[in-house]
């Protein structure tokens, strides 16, 4: 009698539970990418896979928020809105919660931990999303406004070259 038919798991089961377990997170970012407009999964980093391990280890540090801080801007760069960055992480994390180790046990002190440790980085993440987002955002609007400096000196002063004046004009809707 096989394996299946006693009612338990073959070796061969246990094996492609595993990789459909190690799986999930790709399915969770597509789908939260989805959800929140069709960002770039992408985006997310290793958030998912922070959310799933445990132990001191894996504790948020300032190497951290700046990884996702650089996230942030790497979205602002992109022309990510911010409330579309934050959806696809919080998307990630209520897709994600059903999926963490902790939560599939049957200890209730771990599931108690896992969703502190989830809403905590979630606020982690969301507070460093925002200041590198807003970072690379403060930084575009410096480079806009030199070159519009740029602009307007090149054409007041008459030493340009026309051409490139025009071209550089209907970018300001001239």
């Amino acid at each position: 009698m096989s394996a299946q038919r006693r009612g338990r798991k073959s070796p061969r089961d246990e094996c492609s539970v595993a990789v459909v377990r190690q799986d999930w997170t790709l399915e969770v970012a597509r789908s939260a990418a989805v959800d929140a407009g069709g960002v770039d999964p992408e985006l997310l980093g290793d958030f998912l896979h922070r959310l799933a391990a445990h132990g001191p280890g894996h504790d948020w540090d300032r190497h951290t928020n700046a990884a996702f801080a650089a996230l942030g801007a790497r979205a602002a760069e992109q022309g990510v809105a911010l409330r579309a960055l934050v959806d696809l992480y919080l998307s990630a994390a209520w897709r994600a919660w059903p999926q963490l180790p902790a939560v599939t046990g049957e200890d209730t002190s771990a599931v108690r931990a896992a969703g502190q440790r989830v809403l905590r980085a979630c606020d982690d993440v969301v507070a460093a999303l925002a200041e590198g987002y807003a970072s690379a955002r403060r930084a575009v609007v410096r480079r806009e406004e030199a070159m519009r400096r740029e602009f307007v000196d090149d054409l007041l002063a008459g030493t340009a070259e026309p051409a490139g004046l025009l071209v550089r004009a209907q970018s300001y809707g001239l």
